[in-house]
């Protein structure tokens, strides 16, 4: 036992750091936060647009809002408050949460925020869609939901050429999804395409970015948590599978979130292992994490190392 604590004692030092000098993870401390969805807009910042747990969760039935936070330099995160709850929808139920993650856009001069949520009657799932002028919101709610998308954890990518591209899916394992957006951003402009990653694991959290114009398709992979990938030449795929990037997070599941910020790639994801208030985290009570994200000489995403201290303070020229 005392041989365990001075091994303990001296891996103390190696994981410490100074706040001012790194993001450290998780990087809000007085809030639960979860599921990011990492944007940058044209003011220069780094956003993150987030789903909300509840400190007493014990399900998902409280998750009834979300929430946006902004940065320039990766360490100091301002909050923009909630910019949308269920009691917004008037198609949605508002006595329940369930409000999993988000994914936030940029088109016609307008923000878009996409959100899955249950319908008034209670049956399964509907993705909704919100517009605001301003990246902090308030974002509105159209009064629908988009018709088609019958599941969680919507993403728009919108590619080089400007088209609009809306993923979702969730299953033990499931399926996910991938349908082109009309151009007002609210209406898919085709039927629904099986997105073909390779493999037959998908649980949730699809996530698509592009790197050296080839697109990089990411997913929560079902039965283990962990972040699995795949690359292809389309938005469509099909998408050769990698496997594994990065290992479950401790106390929560994988959900990608990649962003190119000021030239270098970031990786977000939660945890929930981060005790806040004298209040134990849990996969209910979760709190979002940053790490860098490399690639290898082949272009392949190098394993994700998670660590206490996340990412270096960026100097603001």
């Amino acid at each position: 036992m005392i041989f365990k604590f001075f091994i303990i004692f001296l891996l103390i030092p190696i994981l410490s750091y100074s706040s001012s000098d790194f993001s450290g993870n998780p990087i809000i401390i007085n809030q639960r936060t979860a599921d990011a969805s990492p944007q940058v807009w044209s003011d220069g910042k780094l956003w993150i647009y987030t789903s909300g747990d509840y400190e007493f969760a014990t399900n998902y039935s409280k998750m009834d809002h979300y929430k946006c936070y902004s940065t320039t330099n990766m360490v100091d995160w301002e909050y923009h408050g909630i910019i949308l709850s269920a009691k917004d929808l008037i198609w949605g139920n508002p006595n329940e949460g369930f409000m999993f993650a988000p994914d936030a856009a940029y088109k016609n001069g307008k923000y878009y925020l996409y959100f899955p949520h249950r319908p008034v009657n209670g049956k399964g799932w509907k993705v909704g869609v919100a517009i605001s002028d301003k990246p902090e919101g308030p974002f509105i709610d159209i009064g629908k939901p988009i018709d088609g998308p019958d599941h969680i954890d919507p993403m728009c990518f919108i590619d080089d050429n400007d088209e609009a591209y809306l993923y979702w899916g969730f299953g033990r394992p499931g399926t996910p999804y991938v349908a082109k957006l009309k151009k007002k951003m609210i209406e898919l402009a085709e039927q629904p395409k099986v997105v073909d990653y390779g493999s037959n694991d998908f649980f949730e959290a699809a996530f698509l970015h592009k790197y050296k114009n080839k697109y990089y398709f990411s997913y929560n992979q079902f039965g283990t948590s962990k972040a699995c990938y795949g690359i292809g030449g389309s938005p469509y795929g099909p998408f050769k599978n990698m496997g594994v990037f990065a290992d479950a997070p401790s106390g929560a599941q994988s959900h990608p979130g990649i962003i190119s910020y000021k030239d270098q790639w970031y990786y977000f994801y939660h945890r929930g292992d981060y005790t806040l208030n004298n209040i134990n985290g849990s996969l209910y009570r979760r709190n979002i994490c940053i790490e860098y994200l490399y690639y290898d000489e082949n272009d392949f995403i190098k394993k994700i190392k998670y660590s206490k201290r996340g990412v270096k303070k960026l100097s603001i020229k």
